[in-house]
């Protein structure tokens, strides 16, 4: 067995046990019955400032990246935090292990995670009949790709786990804020702004693949931008490691 698949399958017995797992796992599903229970009053948001939102894929979109965004920010990051404390990470290191290889293994368990903290969201909030097409499952694929990469990324700068719980959320809250990018002013800067952030480009394709209006061009286009980032991120993620341990 390749070794990033040893060291996902210790951190995937390891990560059920954790009691973060458990608080992550009730905060997903309390968002996904608010969901539920929640009834947009489009009428109160007329307004020639506004764009006209697509509330029903808002709240899928919300269903699907809540959920990743709790998991990377107080899941993820400990992973590789918790290594450091236990004086672990530098044993794998010098172990036939590399650091890609503990880098893929513990982004496979919270990808895993990641969807399938997802799917209990879409199945509680009911969006999960909104209509899942290949454009949309991918888009889900790929964002959960991304937002493990970024807990990883911030765990590169944490030592502890109080660090970690204090500020791992916030490179996530940043690009979780992408989703909500459509209901901000028309022409504002920070409308603009957000546009930028991955995922927002998720939103954007999530919400043309449910309501049948994405093209194949749109979603090439989507999902280069995507794997540019998600190259980026892991990248970084592994070079500041490497670094590390070279320091």
């Amino acid at each position: 067995m390749n070794l990033w698949l040893v060291i996902a399958r210790k951190d995937l017995l390891q990560a059920v046990r954790n009691r973060y797992l458990i608080g992550v796992l009730i905060i997903s599903l309390l968002i996904s019955a608010g969901l539920r229970v929640i009834d947009f009053d489009t009428g109160t948001l007329a307004s020639n400032e506004l764009p006209p939102v697509d509330f029903q894929a808002l709240k899928f979109s919300i269903a699907v990246f809540s959920p990743f965004a709790i998991v990377c920010a107080f899941v993820v990051p400990l992973m590789m935090v918790e290594e450091k404390e236990r004086q672990t990470l530098r044993f794998l290191q010098i172990s036939p292990a590399t650091i890609v290889d503990v880098l893929a293994g513990k982004a496979l368990v919270g990808i895993v995670f990641c969807l399938a903290m997802s799917g209990m969201g879409l199945i509680f909030s009911g969006e999960a009949s909104s209509g899942l097409s290949a454009a949309s499952l991918a888009m889900v694929a790929l964002g959960s790709i991304l937002f493990t990469g970024v807990g990883l990324l911030s765990s590169a700068f944490f030592q502890t786990s109080l660090q970690a719980n204090t500020w791992a959320g916030i490179p996530v809250m940043v690009l979780f804020f992408g989703l909500i990018g459509e209901v901000l002013p028309l022409g504002s800067g920070l409308a603009n702004l957000v546009k930028l952030i991955p995922a927002h480009s998720a939103s954007v394709l999530l919400r043309a693949s449910l309501n049948g209006s994405a093209t194949v061009e749109d979603f090439a286009i989507h999902v280069i931008y995507f794997g540019a980032w998600i190259a980026a991120i892991y990248a970084l993620t592994i070079w500041l490691y490497q670094r590390s341990d070279h320091d």
